[in-house]
This record gives structure tokens, sequence and C-alpha cells, in this order.
């Protein structure tokens, strides 16, 4: 059955996060896995439960778990990281992506967060995806972090000289 050709452990991991448990370090290593195997996949049975699955966990991370802000940017980045190595083309995946980092995005505005790097990466990622994967209000929500980061590299008198050019060269590529 195709439960059975999805890697058990995979299998392990989805349930205990559909129950859900965020700060279970498995959990960041579910999506990239699925994302994978779904490059992968030929078999279109597959490819929707597979696809399916990416949307449900997506929209779980995008919704739940507030108070884990830090775990749902790492598996946000890590999910970045992969769906660029395979060059993913499904759209509904990349939709409900696209929507989960609007989402994270968005609370990392509200929040006083340290994981600056993190957000920086996932946004220089979503900057490499196909344009038409990435929606216009993806788009303002990246514009508004970006903006309040400049705003606070301004604030500060490190040397942000590294920092900036690579903000605006993401800025160009979503533009």
């Amino acid at each position: 059955s195709v439960a059975q050709d999805i890697d058990q452990e995979i299998l392990k991991k989805l349930k205990s996060l559909f129950k859900g448990n965020p700060t279970d370090c498995a959990v960041s290593n579910v999506i990239p896995a699925l994302i994978k195997l779904l490059c992968r996949e030929t078999a279109s049975q597959k490819k929707l439960l597979m696809s399916s699955m990416l949307v449900t966990l997506f929209q779980k991370i995008s919704t739940d778990f507030p108070e884990y802000f830090s775990q749902r940017l790492d598996i946000l980045q890590s999910a970045s990281e992969q769906i660029l190595k395979c060059s993913l083309t499904d759209e509904t995946v990349l939709g409900a992506y696209g929507q989960c980092a609007e989402k994270i995005l968005m609370d990392s505005v509200q929040e006083t967060t340290q994981d600056v790097s993190k957000i920086t990466a996932i946004v220089a990622d979503i900057a490499q995806l196909p344009t038409k994967s990435v929606s216009e209000s993806l788009r303002k929500s990246i514009a508004q972090v970006l903006g309040r980061r400049l705003r606070a590299l301004e604030q500060t008198n490190d040397d942000v000289s590294q920092e900036v050019p690579h903000l605006l060269s993401i800025v160009a590529r979503l533009n």
C-alpha cells in the first residue's frame, strides 16, 4: 500500500506531528523529507497523498503553536531549502507553503525575535522561487519584514554593510 511505501519512520513522525508537538525536532525533518519524496515520485496517487499531507502540515504550522515561534521558523527554513533544492513545481504545495511563510513572516513582525538571519534566509529562498509561485500578499509581507529589518539596522551601529546589499538584492528579485 501507499502507506508502506512512504518510509515508516516518516509516517510515525507525521502522526506525532498531527497530535502536535512542534518542539519535537523530528518534525522539522518531516517536511523536507516529504518534499523530496514528492519531487521524486511518479505515481499520481502517491503524489496526491504527499501533496495533501504537506498542505495539512503547512496549515498546521502556520496556525498552531504560536508560542513556538523559533521552531516554526526552523521548519519553514528547512522547507524553503528543500523546495529550492529539488525545484518543486506542485502548485498546491507551493501555495500552502506561501501562505505558511506569509503567516510566519507576519508573526515575525510582532515578535522581538533574534532569529533575524533565519528570516532573511527564508526570504532569500522565497525570492528564488518562480515569480508565479509568490503571491501578492506574500510579497507585501516580505516588504514589511524587510522594511522593518532595514529600520532596525539603521538603529544599531553594528557593521551592517554586509547585510544591506543582501536585503536590497532580495527586494530587487521580488519586484
